[in-house]
Order: structure tokens, then sequence, then C-alpha cells
């Protein structure tokens, strides 16, 4: 099974799990949506679990930055780029 991003059209209807990096989305609420196969594996979650506790997976040195920083840029619609470490598997 291939994993095809959301909504996506042409060159973005690509298979995102053959990628080497984690891929993840968010409504405009920042409430994860989908994450692909790299993150899932990297995490040691399922899908149900990723979308859900998501932030059980952030470093506990980095989740307090990383939940201040986004309503921010929520809020403002502005592009968010934070660096921060995820647990991993």
């Amino acid at each position: 099974m291939t994993s095809r991003v959301p909504g996506a059209t042409g060159c973005q209807s690509l298979d995102v799990d053959a990628l080497p990096i984690m891929i993840w989305m968010t409504d405009e609420r920042g409430n994860r949506t989908w994450v692909n196969q790299c993150w899932l594996n990297f995490v040691g979650r399922t899908v149900e679990d990723g979308l859900a506790s998501w932030t059980d997976c952030v470093h506990p040195e980095d989740l307090a930055g990383l939940l201040a920083s986004c309503p921010n840029a929520i809020e403002s619609g502005q592009t968010l780029n934070l660096g921060y470490r995820l647990r991993r598997h």
C-alpha cells in the first residue's frame, strides 16, 4: 500500500512513503491530520496513536518551547520553522 498526501494532485501525488524524510500535515488549528510511514517508523507508533498523541514523541526538554511557538504561527498563518527532537522508538 502506498501513501499519498491527502488532496494532492499532479506532482504532489507521489508516494511519500518512499521518501526518507518524516512528513506530517495539520489542520488550521494545528491538529495533526496525517503522518507518513517514515514518521511512524521513527517514533514506533500506529497512525491512530501518532495522530492522537504525537507530543509524547517530542523530547521533554523541547516540548514547552514547541507548544508555546505553535499557537502564534497558527493564529497568524505564518510559516513556522522550529527545530525539536523526537524520541526514537
